[in-house]
């Protein structure tokens, strides 16, 4: 069950209105016309539907970047693994869930950077080059810090089964460096979570790179595994030969997808 302190952490951060809007001031005599201007546009744009509410909007996919912290690998999205989600968008006619965003800065290409929602901007984006142009990209917009991004990100993914232990083990990784100073313990306060079970994603995202050739998907690594592999790494002799046979396996692999020679005839 999730405790009072991460309740009032999700309640502050996924609740779609933004923590930092300021009610609007009363009217007051002798207000600028560039102010009025602003106000006409504003509803102009609520009228069209361009502008959802206070901070969801539908914006151009092409005009929001990844989150450099983003805690999905962007490259491994495809037709396969957001089938359920464009199946879903197509069905309801439009996004249903925003992504969130927050505003980018200093980068003419881009307008937003998605925090949460990679797989909602890649299948929108596959939409828009497969008949659906119209489709947007709906978005809430935030202002938030790197750290305060790690723990929304991580708390709306922590329950998806189609994020893999090993993107989520990388992103912790590489989280205890960039937030927390490598304090483990500090940063399994932050996130909610127990040291222990923090370790197990941490020993997964270290494990050695000449290990993790033997899968042929290093994706298909789960935490499961960790428990088996991590005492095999110790002493100095036996990680050699795990090493050696993970290379092994890894030729074989890569021999029985290597296509078959066509004989001359």
């Amino acid at each position: 069950m999730m405790s009072k302190k991460n309740a009032n952490f999700a309640a502050d951060l996924v609740a779609g209105i933004d923590p930092g809007a300021q009610a609007p001031a009363a009217r007051r005599p002798g207000i600028g016309a560039s102010v009025l201007a602003g106000r006409e546009s504003r509803l102009a744009e609520l009228a069209t539907g361009s502008v959802v509410s206070r901070t969801h909007e539908l914006v151009d996919p092409a005009r929001c970047r990844m989150w450099a912290g983003h805690n999905r690998e962007y490259a491994l999205l495809n037709e396969e693994r957001c089938a359920d989600l464009i199946e879903s968008i197509k069905a309801q006619g439009k996004q249903e869930m925003p992504a969130i965003v927050r505003r980018v800065k200093d980068d003419p290409a881009f307008d937003f950077e998605v925090i949460c929602g990679a797989r909602r901007h890649w299948t929108i984006s596959w939409l828009r080059a497969h008949n659906y142009p119209d489709f947007r990209f709906l978005v809430d917009i935030r202002s938030l810090t790197d750290e305060e991004a790690f723990r929304l990100a991580d708390l709306e993914n922590r329950a998806r089964d189609d994020l893999t232990d090993l993107e989520r083990a990388r992103d912790y990784l590489r989280a205890l460096d960039a937030y927390y100073e490598g304090r483990q313990k500090v940063m399994a306060e932050r996130i909610n979570v127990t040291e222990s079970w923090l370790s197990r994603y941490l020993d997964l995202a270290r494990l050695p790179a000449e290990l993790m050739a033997a899968f042929a998907l290093p994706q298909d690594l789960r935490i499961k595994h960790v428990t088996a592999i991590k005492p095999l790494l110790k002493p100095e002799d036996r990680r050699q030969r795990v090493f050696a046979e993970a290379g092994r396996l890894a030729q074989v692999q890569s021999d029985r997808a290597a296509p078959m020679p066509v004989p001359d005839i």
